[in-house]
């Protein structure tokens, strides 16, 4: 039996996930910690938005029983404590949401482990093998869409056939979701989360862009059984479309299986990282607040990019109920570069709620320069540690929700993401670019060619952070499908190489190479731990050893350290970056 939380109280969890989940940063003041009423709940979660021409009767003004998200025991027992997460973690059951997804095109799919020991999968609730070493791989044959596959630890998920076809990722699930349809016959696919519950749904649209719209033409509505989905479409009609549920939903839309195929991300109120590359829409809708006062609203969505360009996207939506508001395209600076080798942007509101009324948005990337696909993008609630590539992939791009500060040794480490092949071998150390800290902070990395051409990664091949952050790939250089990763809280890192160092303390090395190698040999000695116990340039060194979920840094503030490799009697000096990777090692 589901235990009972009081509403108030359902933001103190132990982890406060729940508050993650709902993307609570789209609040302030005492509503995240102090008494929260269902209104402001509705806010929070993006359900009972203000979208011209609803059917009051397929929407009940506020029940308490469609607020999923709020209870902490959804989605399985075992995550009690972790609430309703948008990120993949480890040991949970069949039913998690987080480790989830809902096919979407018939076929057959492979699933890659990120854990070492047993990972189960399960196929509609029931067992449908296991995974038993980290990245290995099975294949489910023959799925069709409205299959459930789940796992009790993280895995990748694509179809063999059309790799950038993944399902959509159940984590992503919402109340109100908007796309922009402009160059494929497309269809969508709405997933109902609940297990017991038929749920309404509608599907809006208007032809206008780039103006406040007042009024919305019905598309479709109808009730998804629980557990079921709805298709509706095909369509190649050019429009924007607003889809909203009265409990949770998943949804995709595309041609499918590789064309304009994207894992839709719900509208809620907190900024939301990607990339526009050259082209992108952003979407925006007044909140339950102001639904319910029929006053308020009416922010405008600013953007912001990682070299820190500035500018208005949506300036328009009006306050009050019933107004929505569509860019169906991107200007100066924020189409920043074809395949995603540009800067990555971050969207917000402006001025943001303050009393509960506030904007709901979104916003979708479209046109990297080859393929047809596009790409959502996401708040800091879905973004984390680590993914894998099931397929390899022609580039692969990372964001997230901070600037690197040259922090010194005790006050923490630039944030950098290690690259493994299949094989657990380390193949790179990968930095963020310095990003601004201005609000909301932003940084991106990236591994490619920048012309969509070459193999910036092999299928297998993974990735792990010190900070969270959202990670994008090509999927190969045959299909051109870019696409969301969707991301982990956990991956089974390999075993380090132990080293020692010799330094001016036994955390601060030399001003230069010339004192450490002159100097190193009477220094204190530091413990560190290498990806190899041969180093080179462009190497990571931990100040701890990394096994299991734990990815610690030495930050060596730049200075430079004495090293003599094991069996030698030669002395090297080794120069370390904020990140802990090697930036320069040579012999004294």
């Amino acid at each position: 039996m589901t235990s009972v939380t009081k509403l108030s109280k359902v933001w103190q969890n132990s982890t406060n996930e729940t508050a993650s989940l709902v993307s609570a940063s789209g609040l302030s003041g005492d509503y995240i910690f102090d008494d929260i009423s269902l209104l402001q709940s509705c806010n929070v979660v993006g359900s009972n938005a203000s979208i011209p021409g609803l059917n009051s009767a397929n929407f009940p003004n506020y029940a308490l029983s469609t607020l999923e998200s709020l209870d902490n025991n959804f989605g399985g027992s075992d995550i009690t404590d972790f609430g309703v997460s948008r990120v993949m973690r480890d040991d949970v059951d069949e039913d998690a949401y987080c480790n989830s997804f809902f096919i979407s095109y018939n076929g057959n799919y492979q699933l890659r482990s990120f854990m070492s020991g047993t990972t189960t999968i399960y196929k509609n609730g029931t067992s449908a093998g296991t995974i038993t070493a980290a990245r290995s791989t099975t294949t489910l044959s023959s799925l069709v869409v409205g299959d459930r596959i789940s796992f009790d630890k993280p895995c990748s998920i694509h179809n063999t056939t059309g790799p950038g076809t993944q399902g959509i990722y159940n984590g992503y699930c919402g109340y109100s979701f908007a796309t922009r349809i402009d160059r494929r016959t497309i269809t969508f696919r709405i997933f109902n989360m609940s297990t017991t519950d038929t749920i309404n749904y509608e599907v809006k649209s208007t032809s206008t862009s780039n103006s406040n719209v007042t009024s919305m033409t019905d598309f479709a509505s109808g009730t998804i059984s629980s557990g079921g989905f709805a298709t509706v479409g095909p369509t190649a009609t050019q429009g924007n479309y607003f889809i909203i549920a009265d409990g949770l939903i998943c949804c995709t839309r595309g041609d499918f299986p590789s064309s304009d195929v994207i894992m839709l991300y719900p509208l809620t109120m907190d900024p939301k990282y990607g990339w526009f590359s050259s082209n992108g829409h952003t979407f925006a809708v007044n909140n339950a607040f102001v639904e319910e006062s029929e006053s308020g609203g009416g922010d405008d969505i600013k953007g912001r990019t990682s070299g820190n360009g500035q500018g208005n996207i949506i300036t328009g939506l009006n306050s009050g109920q019933g107004n929505v508001f569509i860019s169906d395209g991107v200007s100066s600076p924020f189409p920043t570069g074809n395949y995603f080798s540009g800067e990555a942007s971050v969207i917000y509101a402006d001025p943001g709620p303050t009393t509960g009324e506030g904007t709901l948005f979104g916003a979708e990337s479209q046109g990297d320069g080859n393929g047809t696909e596009m790409t959502s993008f996401t708040a800091t609630a879905a973004h984390s540690y680590a993914c894998v590539s099931g397929a390899g992939a022609s580039w692969v791009a990372f964001v997230r929700a901070g600037a690197n500060t040259e922090p010194t040794y005790a006050s923490g480490v630039d944030p950098v993401i290690l690259h493994y092949d299949g094989e657990d071998f380390f193949q790179e150390a990968i930095s963020f670019n310095g990003g601004t800290s201005t609000y909301p902070p932003i940084s991106k990395a990236y591994i490619g060619n920048g012309s969509g051409t070459g193999t910036a990664a092999n299928a297998g091949d993974w990735f792990v952070c010190n900070f969270p952050m959202q990670a994008f790939q090509d999927t190969n250089t045959t299909f051109k499908d870019e696409s969301n990763m969707v991301m982990s809280n956990i991956i089974t890192l390999p075993e380090l190489v132990q080293l020692t160092f010799n330094g001016v303390s036994t955390t601060g090395g030399y001003a230069s190479s010339t004192l450490a190698c002159s100097n190193g040999a009477g220094g204190e000695a530091i413990t560190v731990f290498c990806t190899d116990e041969a180093m080179a340039e462009g190497q990571f060194l931990a100040k701890t050893q990394t096994t299991g979920d734990v990815l610690n840094a030495f930050n060596g503030e730049g200075q430079f350290f004495r090293h003599v490799p094991p069996g030698t009697r030669t002395a090297y000096y080794v120069q370390v970056n904020y990140n802990g990777v090697i930036t320069a090692f040579s012999s004294c």
